[in-house]
């Protein structure tokens, strides 16, 4: 079965902070393809703090429609936004 995501981004790497554990990404990863899904079955906009934590979802989304007829664009919206 091909994968639908691409695999999950990879941490920065910075001399000063102790990289993240893998395990720590990939559970991340998984929290953020849930909150992405619960959005686009809701049809409701995802408020985010860090766009780079759903770029990806949101890309593969628009990149192959095909493989998600049923769901519509991911609504991304920061909160720096709705703060102004």
């Amino acid at each position: 079965m091909p994968r639908l995501l691409c695999t999950p981004p990879n941490s920065p790497k910075r001399s000063h902070r102790v990289l993240k554990v893998r395990q720590e990404r990939l559970f991340r990863w998984r929290c953020d393809i849930l909150i992405a899904a619960t959005a686009l079955v809701a049809a409701m906009p995802l408020v985010h703090h860090n766009p780079r934590d759903f770029e990806t979802i949101r890309m593969a989304i628009e990149t192959s429609p095909e493989r998600f007829p049923t769901l519509g664009p991911l609504n991304l919206v920061s909160v720096l936004r709705l703060a102004v």
